[in-house]
């Protein structure tokens, strides 16, 4: 009788873990499923392709820095950028502020190397200026089917971390 309640025990807790991952694994999508789509979206615009091919056009990188800014604020995003094929950062939404993106060059970064070499990335990792972790999407962005930049948005996780910190379940998430 002990063995068959230990077994039962054992099984329910079992449910009950894979459930909660199941929910865990769902919210966590979720929230980064729905700025997905917002770099392919930026590398559409004209104005964004003309800038990263040729970043010297006079007045196009402070109209791009505002639609940046106005679509980042909107989508509730950390931050969205734009960078040339050297992973120089010739606009972004934070264009304005002391850790501006502007001018940095993120070619080193795996998502930049990855949207490069194949059209689109993903990672999660510590800002390199804001010292922040998040969660970054890439996409090429092309003229005439010749990639002339990145560009990515950062989602920060916080909100996710403090939903579930509110819970008696410790949870890691790892890729």
């Amino acid at each position: 009788a002990w063995v068959s309640a230990e077994r039962i025990g054992i099984d329910r807790l079992r449910d009950t873990g894979a459930h909660q991952l199941d929910l865990y694994g769902a919210s966590l999508e979720n929230a980064l499923g729905k700025y997905e789509y917002l770099p392919g979206v930026v590398a559409l615009r004209r104005d964004v392709v003309a800038l990263a091919r040729n970043a010297g056009l006079p007045g196009l990188q402070e109209t791009v820095n505002l639609y940046l800014a106005e679509v980042n604020a909107k989508a509730r995003s950390s931050v969205l950028y734009v960078l040339d094929t050297s992973g120089l950062t010739v606009a972004s939404s934070n264009w304005n502020e002391e850790a501006s993106f502007v001018g940095m060059n993120l070619g080193f970064r795996p998502y930049v190397r990855d949207a490069l070499d194949r059209g689109s990335g993903r990672f999660y990792g510590i800002g390199t200026t804001s010292g922040k972790a998040g969660f970054y999407y890439s996409e090429a962005i092309r003229d005439h089917d010749v990639v002339v930049g990145v560009a990515v948005v950062k989602v920060s996780l916080d909100h996710v971390e403090e939903a579930w910190s509110g819970g008696e379940d410790l949870a890691l998430v790892v890729d």
